[in-house]
Parts: C-alpha cells; sequence; structure tokens
C-alpha cells in the first residue's frame, strides 16, 4: 500500500551547478552522488537501455530532491516559452520563513524574478538552472493578516 511521498525527482542540464543552487542557495543537505554506467540496471528501470547518470540526492529534514543528469542519452532543455499552465511538473514546495528577505538575498545574487512578492497569499516566481520555475511564498493564518510562515516552490526555470 502506498503509505506517502518518498521523492521528486528533476532531470537537469548540469548536476554540479544544480547541486551548488539547491544546496547553496536554497538549503538543502547534500547526502550523496553517484554515477550509474551504461551496464547498470538504471537503463532497464527507467526504459532507456545502456543509459549513462550521474545522481545526486538532497534532503530537507524527511523530503528528499533527486536531481539526474543525463549523459547519455542527454535530456532535451525545457522551453524558453515554457509556462506554469503546461501540463506536466511545475512545482515543488520549499518552506522559508521570510518572504520578503528571500526576495533580497536571492535579487543580490542575480536570480531572474517573474515578479516582486504579490500581496495575494504574498508570492513571488523565479528562475534557477535547468529551466526549472521556483515559487516563494507565504502561508497566511485565516485569523490573522499576517504572515506566518513561507515557502518556495519550485516549476520550470534558469539562472
Amino acid at each position: 500500500m502506498i503509505k506517502g511521498l518518498e521523492h521528486v525527482a528533476l532531470s537537469v542540464s548540469d548536476l554540479d551547478r544544480s547541486i551548488v543552487f539547491y544546496r547553496d542557495i536554497i538549503g538543502l543537505k547534500l547526502d550523496r552522488v553517484f554515477e550509474y554506467g551504461p551496464d547498470s540496471k538504471l537503463g532497464d528501470i527507467v526504459g532507456m537501455p545502456c543509459c549513462t547518470a550521474r545522481i545526486a540526492h538532497l534532503t530537507s529534514k524527511e523530503q528528499m530532491l533527486e536531481l539526474i543528469e543525463y549523459k547519455n542519452p542527454k535530456g532535451r532543455p525545457v522551453p524558453d516559452d515554457a509556462r506554469q499552465a503546461d501540463n506536466g511538473f511545475i512545482h515543488i514546495s520549499f518552506h522559508s520563513t521570510y518572504i520578503h528577505k528571500d526576495y533580497t538575498r536571492l535579487s543580490e545574487i542575480e536570480i531572474r524574478f517573474f515578479s516582486e512578492p504579490v500581496p495575494f497569499r504574498t508570492f513571488f516566481f523565479f528562475r534557477c538552472t535547468s529551466s526549472f520555475l521556483l515559487q516563494a511564498y507565504i502561508a497566511h493564518s485565516k485569523y490573522s493578516p499576517y504572515p506566518t510562515g513561507s515557502r518556495i516552490h519550485n516549476c520550470n526555470l534558469s539562472f
């Protein structure tokens, strides 16, 4: 019986650059990096016989993000015109405590934003590595107009 979400995986074009982003900027912990060669079982598991890949596992408390850079075959990039409304993967949520501080911190390292924080539930969209879109979000209490917590969501984007 399925009891819950185990992990989320993203195919990325540059594993090392993606690790830097998710570890150093988002704040996840890098647990391990490993490689699968053409003779591994990975190809059988994912339906691409003889594929090769480098994989990283990053964690935040009990959640894991798996980053996969396929070396062979190379993945296709997310189109520049990809939108939140397109079918498929759209985001992962990351917890943050101060959305405005996150916005300022990310601005200082020249992350590209779609907007400043928006008062409606206070959020903004920005781009990171491998064309994945991120959204920062503050969760509001139903009893107070003031923010009680923040989240950063991951969609389709790049920096």
